[in-house]
């Protein structure tokens, strides 16, 4: 599913990831599942489906067993609720990941900055936090963070404009 995802063959990734879960169920094994789960989050995010995305989350609550994977699980989450314009629950959410990260020493660095990134999406113009974004998002973070900020402020000429210097 891995190599899938990262070769953007997200159909594929999802049936392989999916095939996973289910010989994870069925077979009782021992291993963590929440790898495979938060990447089917993460690709159900990215098509926009995000009742799936939080199905796959929820899941992934009840059965991980590694504590860290928590915070992981909580990034994920931020990201469903930035996508949603679920202000509260992304601040919520980071609330909680600073709590543990202070408590246990947890840091994903990139995810965090994505986070900040976000943070500031949601809550400034986007002549503040642009530049910063190209130094700190991969080419579609920076996209997709763009496009969303775009639809929830009915920007779609700046959506136009960005797409036109940053794809065309």
């Amino acid at each position: 599913g891995d190599v899938l995802r990262r070769r953007r063959y997200y159909d594929q990734a999802i049936t392989t990831y999916e095939e996973a879960y289910l010989l994870y169920l069925r077979h009782h094994i021992e291993h963590d599942p929440t790898d495979i789960l938060i990447n089917l989050a993460r690709l159900f995010r990215i098509r926009n489906s995000h009742d799936d995305a939080n199905y796959y989350l929820k899941q992934a609550e009840t059965q991980h067993k590694i504590e860290r994977s928590l915070y992981r699980i909580y990034i994920e989450r931020a990201k469903v609720a930035f996508e949603t314009n679920d202000r509260r629950e992304f601040v919520r959410l980071r609330e909680e990941m600073k709590k543990m990260k202070q408590q246990k020493g947890y840091r994903y660095k990139h995810d965090e900055d994505v986070l900040d990134i976000m943070d500031h999406a949601m809550t400034s113009d986007i002549s503040q936090w642009k530049d910063k974004a190209k130094t700190v998002c991969t080419d579609q973070e920076l996209l997709r963070i763009i496009e969303i900020y775009c639809k929830h402020n009915n920007l779609w000429e700046e959506a136009c404009n960005t797409f036109q210097e940053e794809v065309a």
